[in-house]
């Protein structure tokens, strides 16, 4: 029997280092890492809730962009010289037009059909207004105006203010297919913004500021009269409203929010209140559609603040919440959630999908929640 001892010893102490080497780098009650596999280009991984996942977040620009839209099933962007690009969701491919660049172009609007769109541009410090087709290309000064919108039911009409020396300021509806600007409200005022919701409607309001007392007017163009939508529909307890800013969307149902007072509201056509929402955002973060809202909320926006000035001079980022909220049964539920960021611009791809612009990095996304 001894000569099969030494064997059977080696062969014992053999299976005992395996299990402790297996032991040592797979057993155990060590704390686990979590292994995160590899994304492919162009994804990310951000955190969510504290948890690692694999998030649907697709940047798709290249090059730093101005900003974007969506038409069809291509989103479009301006990058910082002027040249535009757009990206088929359908083959998450990118392409530039040809041919067409602007020079000292800071910004844009687009009509409610995304046909057209109204060029910003800057010339001895002044700002200027081009029209652009985006189907053939022709690109049409617009007459000097201090302000000017799409209406949101022509896509050849809209609507200006213009300051004229020695006279009252002139509201005014443009026909771009003419160029022409026919006079419909004069006003001594010296910095508005102009809205053209329906064709018998006009919204102007002073240009958002912290140090301004705001007020909403609405304009019936065929009672000629004005209302202020303030004093008819929201309660400001007293506190003066100031930096008051609005947002049409496609259905004509519109946001007022008014920062002073960190309030957010949302009212139908007929301007009756819909919801007085527990939250505060600007409205340029929010996108409706059918019977929900789409939000990006800054969280723990700080005391102190001119707002929305040093939002708009680009002073402020934060982390921010983007809610979905159910418009039928008040159901806010948070679908994404970021540590720095500054978004803007949100469209509603499908049932699960949305696009952003990002203001801290330029940059376009697509997000599947």
């Amino acid at each position: 029997m001894k000569k099969y001892f030494f064997p059977i010893i080696v062969i014992v102490l053999g299976i005992a280092i395996f299990i402790g080497v297996w032991y040592l780098f797979f057993g155990g009650n060590k704390e686990k890492k979590e292994i995160v596999k590899s994304l492919s280009l162009g994804k990310e991984i951000l955190s969510k809730d504290n948890k690692v996942l694999e998030a649907n977040l697709v940047k798709i620009n290249k090059t730093d962009a101005l900003g974007y839209f969506k038409k069809d099933d291509n989103l479009y962007y301006f990058d910082n010289l002027g040249n535009l690009f757009f990206y088929d969701l359908d083959s998450n491919q990118l392409f530039q037009e040809e041919g067409v660049k602007f020079q000292n172009l800071v910004g844009f609007k687009t009509s409610f059909d995304k046909k057209k769109l109204i060029l910003i541009w800057q010339e001895n410090g002044r700002r200027k207004f081009s029209l652009f087709d985006l189907d053939s290309k022709k690109v049409t000064l617009i007459p000097e105006v201090e302000a000017v919108n799409f209406s949101l039911f022509d896509s050849n009409k809209g609507i200006v203010f213009k300051q004229e020396k020695g006279k009252s300021s002139l509201i005014g509806e443009i026909d771009f297919s003419k160029n022409l600007i026919k006079p419909l409200y004069k006003i001594d005022a010296y910095d508005l913004s102009v809205y053209f919701p329906k064709k018998n409607l006009v919204v102007f309001l002073d240009r958002p500021s912290g140090f301004v007392k705001s007020s909403v007017f609405f304009l019936d163009l065929n009672t000629r009269r004005v209302k202020n939508l303030l004093e008819d529909k929201i309660k400001t307890n007293l506190i003066e409203p100031k930096g008051v800013m609005i947002k049409f969307f496609g259905d004509k149902y519109f946001l007022v929010a008014i920062p002073s007072l960190k309030k957010l509201n949302l009212f139908s056509e007929d301007e009756k209140l819909v919801f007085d929402f527990n939250f505060f955002t600007f409205p340029e973060k929010c996108q409706k559609d059918k019977n929900y809202l789409i939000c990006a909320v800054p969280l723990g926006l700080k005391k102190g603040l001119t707002l929305p000035d040093d939002w708009y001079q680009g002073k402020l980022n934060f982390p921010e919440a983007i809610y979905k909220i159910n418009l039928e049964t008040g159901f806010k539920e948070k679908i994404y959630e970021t540590e720095t960021s500054d978004i803007v611009d949100i469209e509603i791809l499908s049932e699960n999908k949305i696009s952003f612009f990002d203001r801290v990095t330029a940059s376009i996304y697509t997000l599947v929640y």
